[in-house]
C-alpha cells in the first residue's frame, strides 16, 4: 500500500497542512482536504552542478573525420 507522506506545509489556498505525494511527473505538496480543496505546490529541484565538457570518456580532443 503507498500512502502519502507525513504533513508538512501549509496549503496556499486554505492553510491547512499538506501531503507530500507521488504522480507521473514526480512529487509535489497536495492540500490534505482534498477533494474539498485543490491546493498544490510543486517541489522544488535542487539544481544540479553543470559539469565540464573537457572530461570525456575517450580522454582527448575531438579529431574532425577526413
Amino acid at each position: 500500500m503507498n500512502l502519502p507522506e507525513a504533513l508538512s506545509e501549509t496549503c496556499p489556498k486554505c492553510q491547512a497542512k499538506m501531503r507530500k505525494r507521488k504522480s507521473s511527473n514526480g512529487p509535489f505538496w497536495s492540500c490534505s482536504r482534498y477533494p474539498d480543496c485543490t491546493g498544490a505546490r510543486a517541489i522544488s529541484k535542487p539544481i544540479a552542478k553543470r559539469t565540464s565538457r573537457s572530461s570525456n570518456k575517450t580522454g582527448g580532443s575531438r579529431k574532425p573525420k577526413p
